[in-house]
């Protein structure tokens, strides 16, 4: 309640920069980056550095889409590299409320280059998202907004926050108990105790509202 939300498009390199500068001289407290930019290697580079340094010197938490495997050859993209973002990756809920039927959306990007920091951190869903006119998507561009939902209702809960990004990550992802178990990953199959693919497991908002309000 009585969050602001601000929106903008970046188109190139420089509108880039711009527009994340643009949205931090609104004072915003977290950025959601629901697209890819500079190259997709798998690599820690100059855009995944940039993103550390918001999160070091302006305090504020950035949340990247991992990126999907149809389109991105399977490296999660910059600049979700960067250590201090959260990086979130997706699931498939099958349209149920129930946990038994949860498997991993099988295009959720995970892959990057060895000496990289495992990516990604938490996982939302990701899979059959239906709009008005009955059409319907699919992506982590759909689930890291889920995150930064839900690290807007935490700074409701406590605006002192706002100026911690690292706690915030710590939370949502010690929150984020409960992991994928049944079913595979693409033609990988995987231990639900054992995995980087879903990094810390399902986004669980109640959970994290839960550690925050009992001071943890």
């Amino acid at each position: 309640p009585k969050c602001t939300v601000y929106a903008t498009y970046m188109t190139n390199s420089s509108s880039f920069i711009e527009e994340v500068e643009w949205l931090l001289d609104k004072g915003v407290s977290v950025i959601n980056c629901s697209m890819r930019h500079g190259t997709t290697t798998g690599k820690y580079g100059i855009w995944d550095k940039w993103v550390d340094h918001i999160d070091m010197n302006h305090d504020v938490l950035f949340v990247k889409a991992a990126g999907n495997w149809d389109d991105e050859v399977g490296y999660v993209t910059s600049p979700g590299l960067a250590y201090n973002a959260i990086t979130v990756g997706g699931y498939d809920d099958n349209n149920t409320a129930v946990s038994t039927d949860d498997t991993m959306w099988k295009y959720s990007s995970y892959n990057h280059a060895n000496g990289t920091a495992e990516k990604p951190d938490i996982i939302a869903p990701a899979a059959n998202f239906t709009f008005p006119g009955k059409s319907t998507s699919s992506g982590t561009s759909y689930s890291s907004p889920m995150v930064v939902g839900t690290v807007a209702q935490l700074l409701s809960a406590k605006p002192s926050l706002a100026t911690q990004p690292g706690i915030l990550k710590s939370v949502l992802l010690a929150s984020a108990f409960r992991k994928i178990s049944a079913g595979n990953y693409g033609s990988i199959n995987f231990s639900p105790f054992f995995s980087n693919i879903e990094g810390a497991g399902k986004l669980d908002a109640k959970n994290a509202l839960y550690v925050v309000n009992s001071g943890n």
